[in-house]
């Protein structure tokens, strides 16, 4: 069965995906067939060219162009390792909650994990997580059962983390539920 893809491991994976595009329904109009490769999405972020643009993504076209049934929208296919609309990487915010999680203070696990970007990004993303942890939590209470008397959103981080046991969960977060690590939806 071909299902869309919001989120992919790395560009093998998006040549591979981007092979069965016709036979792939687009997310807007549900046409089969019309789905075309549209170029990538660039923009900074990558831990050794902080100041380069390197490949976030890629886009899909819905052709409606000639005899096409398309709707001529497009949407992004993204690398996993980057979170949406943000230039620090999944890794570095797994770092992040998982200081967090060790009882450092909130600027202290920014330092330590983030040295690029200043402390209110950290603030910024530790806000978005206090708004998205319960979406998220449920997300994985469908495939595992979390409690504890902690503090909520660290119990939600720690499921994260026994659920995907690798060096970067937010990525496999974001590969397995095909969804922004940020999304309420």
């Amino acid at each position: 069965m071909f299902e869309i893809k919001w989120y992919v491991e790395d560009e093998s994976a998006y040549d591979s995906y981007s092979r069965d595009l016709k036979h792939i329904g687009c997310p807007f109009c549900r046409g089969i067939g019309n789905l075309n490769r549209h170029g990538v999405l660039k923009g900074f972020g990558d831990e050794q060219k902080r100041q380069e643009e390197v490949v976030r993504g890629f886009r899909v076209f819905c052709s409606n162009r000639g005899n096409r049934q398309g709707c001529g929208k497009t949407h992004s296919v993204l690398l996993a390792k980057y979170l949406y609309r943000h230039s620090v990487q999944t890794r570095e915010v797994g770092l992040f909650f998982k200081g967090l999680l060790e009882g450092k203070s909130l600027e202290r696990s920014w330092y330590d994990s983030v040295r690029f970007f200043c402390v209110e990004t950290g603030r910024a993303i530790w806000r978005k997580f206090s708004r998205t942890h319960l979406t998220i939590r449920s997300r994985l209470f469908k495939k595992q059962n979390i409690s504890s008397q902690k503090e909520p959103r660290l119990v939600t981080w720690e499921g994260i983390q026994s659920l995907f046991k690798s060096n970067d969960p937010v990525r496999d977060y974001q590969l397995y539920f095909q969804r922004a690590f940020f999304s309420s939806g």
